[in-house]
């Protein structure tokens, strides 16, 4: 049942392996059946001449049948031949249903054929021995499948039977035809199966091996990639290890924020110096002049981007044979080889011209460097001695030209502070005036009043360290803005210690942002530990910050701003300091009124 179910079903039929086998087995039987068209082509061509040279008068009837025999067989193998020439396969996956018929139908007649001879040639010379060649050719060399071949043997069998019967009248012969026809058939069907059935195993394992070989050939093919892959992944480790070895090297002996040498590598050299006993040996050392003023108001990174530009600067100063380093977080040392005093004071001039100049200033900030040199004439001096002579150099001129350097510096940051003032309309001036005018109300002395216009004038100098993005933001701030926007009081705070014009003021700065409950920042300082001045300056700023435009909103009414500052009396603002202040106002107003 099981086999019955495998024949009807298209599965079985549509098999790419069976359809494979198949079209082979018709491939191979197509060219056996071409050479075999020919042999039989020339041969039954021979055989006509010879068997009928001389002509015969009286032929037998046995003859004549065999003569129509060898030209039905030599008219159908040209035809055969013209047929296959019309469609000729190249290679098996050619084969179509076309070929399948020419095979099966030129097999049957071949077949057919020897059994129609054979019944002619028993009757000759008594011998069926053209059948029996026929059948074990055909099953020998035709790759026909069992259905097939039974079908081709059967069909055969029964010319034969047919033939024997008509020319045949011994019964004894007769008897032994049938038993010798059909043990023929059986013993040439059996053959085929068997041979059939080789066939298909050797197909199959074929195939087994084929496909182990693909399998083989895939995984190798696998493993290559992965090999392949691997060796990539250990080569990019090597390059990546060795470039971080590489940069380990270049940054155990360079600075990795300038690019110049480092302290570790300046020693080295100092030692190699040392130990050659090379003789006049120049040694200049430079230091950044306001450099932690400029990393406390404007933030390291500007500080870093100011310590490159004077790497950059330095650098360009001296010869390719000079040895630059940096020493320390803003001191630069530079090992002049073979060197003069003429040379050194040269290189310390061209160095300090370098600083001077405006236009080499970073940023708008003024660039000032503390330089002090040293000559080392004789080689048993160790160059440390030179070392620290250069550094005291410097440090002396450090000491009168910090202050300055300071000052202009605060200078820089006091114009950057009135230039951003146009975002906020003049703002500070109009604060001046309003601070100045409540003071007198409130009975300050002249002197206080004008130290109370200028902390007016630069209590937002903090401002100048915070970027853009916050400072000009159209929305309101996120919590993190806004802690980095309070930052501002503390870094005004400093500034204002580094100059002197501010030192006085540089309180106030730090806590003009305090709130009368405690509630403020940055120290939180309550009610009367809030210097007056402060106090003051908060009243007065916030009225003109509600009626001003600003980048987050629109300005409000004078109504609603006095409005707002008595809600927050007691809260934000000195009850007391604020009813002045409203009180001034109002005054201003019945002024303006009595001049209309």
């Amino acid at each position: 049942m099981k086999i019955f179910d495998n024949l009807i079903s298209p599965a079985y039929y549509m098999n790419p392996e069976r359809i494979e086998f198949k079209k082979e087995q018709y491939y191979s039987s197509l060219v056996v059946a071409q050479v075999f068209a020919i042999l039989f082509i020339v041969a039954e061509a021979i055989l006509v001449i010879i068997l009928n040279y001389p002509h015969k008068q009286n032929m037998e009837l046995g003859y004549i049948y065999r003569n129509y025999l060898y030209a039905a067989i030599i008219f159908v193998q040209i035809l055969f031949l013209l047929l296959i020439r019309i469609n000729n396969p190249k290679q098996p996956e050619n084969i179509t249903f076309y070929h399948q018929v020419l095979v099966i139908g030129d097999t049957l007649f071949l077949l057919c054929w020897a059994a129609a001879l054979s019944s002619v040639d028993q009757l000759i010379h008594g011998d069926i021995s053209v059948y029996i060649i026929g059948c074990f050719t055909v099953a020998a060399s035709m790759r026909l499948f069992p259905i097939q071949s039974l079908l081709v043997f059967a069909t055969s069998f029964l010319v034969f039977i047919s033939g024997v019967v008509h020319f045949q009248t011994d019964p004894a012969r007769l008897t032994a035809h049938y038993v010798n026809g059909s043990l023929l058939v059986i013993m040439a069907l059996v053959v085929s199966l068997i041979l059939y059935r080789m066939r298909a195993r050797d197909f199959s394992s074929r195939k087994a091996v084929e496909e182990q070989k693909a399998e083989m050939e895939r995984r190798v093919i696998e493993r290559t990639a992965d090999l392949a892959a691997a060796n990539e992944e250990l080569k990019a480790e090597v390059i990546e290890r060795k470039t971080a070895e590489e940069k380990m090297a270049y940054f155990s002996l360079h600075d990795a924020l300038t690019g110049l040498y480092n302290r570790t590598f300046f020693e080295q050299e100092m030692r190699r110096l040392s130990d050659n006993r090379m003789g006049k040996v120049g040694l200049i050392m430079c230091d950044v002049d306001g450099l932690k003023l400029i990393n406390d108001s404007m933030g390291h990174d500007n500080g870093d981007s100011l310590l490159v530009a004077t790497a950059n600067l330095i650098k360009k100063c001296f010869r390719s044979s000079d040895i630059v380093a940096r020493v320390g977080g803003d001191e630069f040392a530079v090992l002049l080889p073979n060197c003069s005093a003429e040379l050194l004071e040269n290189a310390y001039n061209r160095l300090q011209k370098s600083a001077n100049q405006s236009e080499l200033s970073w940023q708008g900030l003024p660039l000032s460097l503390s330089i002090g040199t040293a000559l080392r004439t004789d080689p048993s001096v160790p160059l440390t001695e030179i070392y620290k002579e250069a550094d005291n150099n410097m440090y002396r001129q450090k000491l009168y030209r910090s202050q300055s350097a300071r000052s202009a510096i605060v200078q820089t940051l006091m114009k950057a502070l009135e230039a951003r003032d146009f975002i906020t309309e003049g703002h500070a001036e109009r604060l001046q005036v309003m601070v100045a005018d409540l003071g007198n109300k409130l009975g300050l002395t002249e002197r206080n009043i004008v130290d109370l216009r200028l902390f007016a004038q630069f209590h937002d100098i903090g401002k100048v360290g915070l970027p853009d993005r916050i400072l000009f933001k159209p929305k309101p701030l996120t919590q993190e803005e806004r802690k980095e926007m309070q930052r501002h009081s503390e870094i005004g705070h400093r500034i204002a210690l580094s100059a002197p014009d501010l030192v006085h003021i540089a309180d106030w700065i730090l806590k003009h942002h305090e709130w009368w409950n405690g509630s403020g920042y940055p120290l939180g300082l309550v009610r009367y530990d809030i210097p007056l001045e402060c106090r003051i300056l908060s009243v007065a700023d916030a009225y003109d910050a509600m009626t001003s435009n600003r980048p987050y909103r629109h300005a409000i009414s004078k109504e609603e701003a006095i409005a707002e500052l008595k809600r927050c009396s007691g809260i934000q603002f000195d009850p007391f300091v604020l009813e002045q202040f409203i009180e001034m106002l109002e005054e201003h107003q019945k002024d303006e009124s009595s001049a209309s």
